[in-house]
């Protein structure tokens, strides 16, 4: 997603991890006393590991979008479209996993990358690691994310290929012209613009505290 507040936290060490839950995790070992993420995630994190408190403060917002290849215009202005004609599909799918309807989750499988088809394929790179919005179990993806990308796929007459990876691989995938789409929880901003497409917000993430319960 992206860290916004390094500029005013004053004496303060930042650090990275790969993942949400692996920061939650050494957070509680005591190798850190607060963790910066999306409440949504936040959420999911709290039911998966015991010990987390969630503060109730927003602290900023931020919108969400696909983005995409820089040299496929009538892709961004396909999905904006679906995004119109789907509104009522997509909101109930963010719906459900921000309420834990964990019974209306629906599994996602992927295709298999083939270059030869790449006009028959709509390849989504993501990093499977931001529960809800995408995660794997077993060789499914779930999440928002995941869930929508199927509803493109489908509206768009393609076979839906999910790429996995870390983060920062999945932003570049999309800049490079290796993957047509990324959906990974991305925060639109001026600088991402300069490299890829984005669609029209889909969803917004409000950022919050997690520390020790």
């Amino acid at each position: 997603t992206s860290f916004m507040y390094a500029d005013v936290l004053k004496n303060t060490k930042t650090v990275s991890y790969d993942t949400f839950a692996l920061a939650a995790k050494d957070m509680l070992n005591g190798n850190a006393d607060y963790l910066f993420v999306d409440k949504t995630t936040a959420k999911s994190l709290q039911k998966e590991i015991a010990g987390l408190k969630i503060i109730e403060i927003a602290l900023s917002s931020e919108n969400y979008g696909i983005g995409i290849d820089k040299n496929q215009p009538e892709l961004k202005t396909q999905i904006d479209q679906i995004l119109v004609d789907k509104a009522d599909e997509i909101n109930a799918i963010k719906e459900k996993y921000m309420n834990g309807e964990e019974d209306k989750y629906v599994g996602v499988t992927s295709g298999t990358k083939d270059g030869s088809k790449a006009a028959q394929q709509l390849v989504v790179a993501t990093n499977a690691e931001f529960a809800p919005w995408e995660y794997k179990e077993g060789t499914q993806f779930f999440g928002i994310d995941m869930e929508i990308a199927k509803l493109f796929a489908d509206e768009l007459g393609l076979e839906l290929v999910i790429d996995d990876m870390d983060f920062d691989a999945a932003l570049l995938a999309v800049q490079q012209g290796k993957s047509d789409i990324v959906m990974a929880g991305v925060t639109v901003t001026e600088d991402r613009k300069l490299v890829m497409n984005f669609s029209d917000s889909y969803a917004t993430g409000v950022q919050v505290v997690i520390v020790k319960e």
